[in-house]
């Protein structure tokens, strides 16, 4: 199965000896998904097409609320003219049984633990087809949500009542499992810190417990991660759990109020709230729009190539036109879709070029290359 999850592996290798500089990352299979299933009936097939279709739509919108759009329920009920490929694949059992039993029903039959005694599971993956998806959504007037996505660092300190424990990417609690699912269903790329010895010097599971967001920020600056979420998870005298988080967002937290329910609700309820959120803040509509850009600092062939190629790959990016080259300044007209703070946004999360100077009114943006 594909994954989300930056592994613990890569952090070594990212934070030994040097300072990470925060770079978005880049989701891969956005236009995959994965279902479980019982059969391989084409009528079994169509059925696991359209909850795929489902799941994709809203990895690629950041939104669940197309229910009521006409043109998103015509295209799911023929979810065969949008995929390309499909295959099967044996079911791969790992982690705690109860891992997936609380799962919301409409969810459950789609979690990795869903295999129940008596029935062959087995997953169906199918590939849908990027430009009919990416149309699909410009006609149903969703907004389109690129591949180059910002990462978030996740602190979690869970108590059950007699004992409380830092969650880490390898922990198979019930939260985590459902924490690691749900990202990956909505294609955001969580990561854990490394809980090494300066992680565990410079912050205690007491400071977590107690949303000490000064010292979770100043813990957190090491990875220097595009997002910071922290939460605490507690089990209440009723048996359901509750939860408390905190989510930093261009140097802002944002504080939320404690929700009870299982575990498994509480994951998903999360990862969709921020998931929510990071759609309106780059997610672009359809609406079409020029942009003046002059970009300095390009003083090769090879940088005004990586220049050019780079803003042909920004999602808000439509077109992209040269107007001028002069010394080390190079002039665009860039056709665009979505708002110039959009746009803004996504070249912030890659750190390539410098913002210097940026008018709303005129539609003009002036950058510094770096790379």
């Amino acid at each position: 199965m594909p994954r989300y999850v930056i592994s613990s592996l890569l952090l070594v290798f990212l934070f030994s000896g040097a300072t990470r500089t925060a770079v978005a990352v880049t989701v891969e299979e956005l236009y995959v998904a994965e279902i479980l299933t019982q059969s391989q009936t084409p009528l079994q097939r169509t059925r696991d097409a359209q909850k795929g279709m489902t799941q994709v739509i809203k990895r690629l919108s950041g939104t669940s609320n197309f229910a009521d759009n006409a043109f998103i329920a015509a295209a799911i009920r023929r979810p065969d003219n949008y995929y390309s490929e499909y295959s099967y694949s044996a079911v791969e059992r790992s982690g705690p049984d109860n891992a997936q039993t609380e799962s919301p029903p409409d969810e459950q039959e789609t979690g990795p633990y869903a295999e129940q005694e008596g029935e062959s599971w087995q997953w169906i993956r199918f590939r849908f087809e990027p430009n009919l998806v990416s149309k699909l959504l410009r006609d149903a007037g969703l907004p389109f949500w690129g591949s180059n996505r910002p990462n978030v660092l996740v602190w979690i300190a869970l108590g059950d009542g007699s004992s409380r424990q830092f969650l880490s990417e390898s922990g198979m609690d019930a939260f985590n499992v459902e924490l690691q699912r749900q990202a990956k269903l909505r294609g955001l790329p969580v990561y854990y810190p490394l809980w090494d010895l300066e992680d565990t010097a410079g912050l205690s599971l007491a400071e977590i417990w107690g949303s000490f967001l000064d010292r979770i920020d100043a813990a957190s600056a090491r990875y220097q991660p595009d997002t910071i979420l922290t939460a605490r998870v507690q089990q209440e005298s009723s048996g359901l759990w509750s939860i408390n988080w905190n989510v930093k967002l261009e140097q802002r937290w944002q504080i939320n109020s404690v929700d009870i329910g299982t575990k498994q609700q509480l994951a998903a309820s999360m990862i969709d709230q921020i998931a929510e959120e990071f759609s309106r803040r780059y997610a672009v509509d359809s609406s079409q729009r020029y942009l003046q850009m002059t970009i300095e600092g390009i003083n090769s062939v090879e940088s005004y190539a990586l220049a050019s190629r780079y803003l042909s790959s920004l999602s808000p990016v439509v077109e992209v036109n040269v107007v001028s080259v002069e010394d080390d300044i190079v002039r665009y007209l860039l056709s665009t879709e979505g708002r110039q703070d959009q746009l803004v946004g996504v070249i912030e999360l890659d750190q390539r070029m410098t913002l210097l100077d940026s008018d709303e009114t005129a539609s003009r943006l002036w950058y510094r290359w770096l790379h």
